[in-house]
């Protein structure tokens, strides 16, 4: 029982820290905030998943037009005429982040791994409290 709580522990601070690096490299890459606005949604279906649609924006940067689709998906999609916030590549001005679509992601995955550090404790705890008892 201790092993198993060891390895619940560690697994959610790997995937606590994992999280935080990867949101700070993607801080990094993406640093220029756009205003984006969603003209048209286009839909596709995949016998496995069913209709996914994905949102064709346009924004403006440095006074050139740009228009991007982004990420097919069941739900969270934009709206036609919907604005969002996109961080946009510096590097390559049509790569760019929605803000919006990853916004539970990163706090889903922390959420997850505190629990697995809890039920890791109680487990080690657990195991102590049996072993005394012997």
């Amino acid at each position: 029982m201790k092993t198993t709580g060891i390895t619940l522990i560690v697994f959610g601070l790997c995937a606590i820290v994992m999280t935080i690096v990867l949101t700070i490299r993607r801080n990094r890459k993406y640093s220029v905030p756009v205003t984006a606005r969603c003209i048209r949604v286009e839909e596709r279906y995949l016998p496995m998943e069913g209709n996914q649609r994905a949102g064709v924006f346009e924004y403006e940067l440095e006074g050139n037009k740009h228009t991007v689709k982004g990420t097919y998906a069941k739900y969270g999609y934009a709206r036609e005429g919907e604005e969002r916030i996109f961080l946009i590549n510096p590097n390559n001005e049509e790569e760019f982040f929605d803000t919006k679509s990853n916004q539970g992601i990163g706090k889903a995955v922390i959420s997850f791994s505190i629990i697995m550090i809890v039920i890791g404790i109680i487990m080690i705890y657990a195991g102590n409290v049996m072993q005394t008892m012997e």
